[in-house]
């Protein structure tokens, strides 16, 4: 198995940040000033990925849902480590309602729903 190392990590989700919010137009309600928003975002966005990268290096040949019990103790980390993995399946579901939602409405308005949903 390959895996990627922080760097490129990092890297990638500075540009997913930074990539969703130009197409989306989450900034479009600031005006003149969506460059900040942009910017502030991201910055908000690193930090978080930054603090991912942080807990790998402190558990080295660990994976990310193993630290937790490492961390917090078997009776907290092992239902934190079972719900963290749930949370990630939500915003991906989240992700394609967004995309389901704003896509038609602003991109490709004549396109079928299922057609964008695949």
């Amino acid at each position: 198995m390959e895996t990627i190392s922080r760097h490129q990590l990092l890297t990638i989700s500075i540009i997913y940040q930074i990539g969703t919010t130009i197409i989306f137009g989450f900034a479009a309600g600031a005006g003149r000033d969506s460059w900040l928003a942009v910017l502030i975002s991201t910055i908000l966005g690193t930090g978080v990925v930054l603090i991912y990268v942080s807990v790998t290096k402190l558990n080295p040949g660990l994976t990310y849902v193993e630290c937790f019990p490492k961390q917090f103790g078997r009776w907290l980390g092992t239902p934190l480590a079972w719900l963290h993995p749930l949370l990630f399946l939500y915003i991906a579901g989240r992700i394609v309602a967004d995309i389901n939602n704003l896509v038609p409405s602003t991109i490709l308005p004549r396109t079928p729903p299922w057609a964008i949903l695949i």
